[in-house]
């Protein structure tokens, strides 16, 4: 667990987004039915938000 947290500490910014309470469900069930996982398969609003971001702004938030 403390290389997971040393490894994300050194190669990841973290931004933080609030929705308002029950959001959260609406969002997870809409990257669910939409198919959109991390890379390891498991459903992942994150990579939604990171997708939607790319698109609508024409901003590169790959890793490279």
């Amino acid at each position: 667990n403390q290389y997971v947290s040393e490894y994300v500490k050194a190669n990841y910014d973290q931004v933080m987004v609030k929705v308002p309470k029950g959001k959260k469900a609406i969002l997870k069930q809409l990257a669910q039915d939409n198919h959109i996982t991390d890379d390891k398969g498991k459903i992942s609003v994150n990579r939604m938000i990171i997708e939607a971001l790319e698109e609508k702004y024409h901003v590169d938030l790959s890793r490279n």
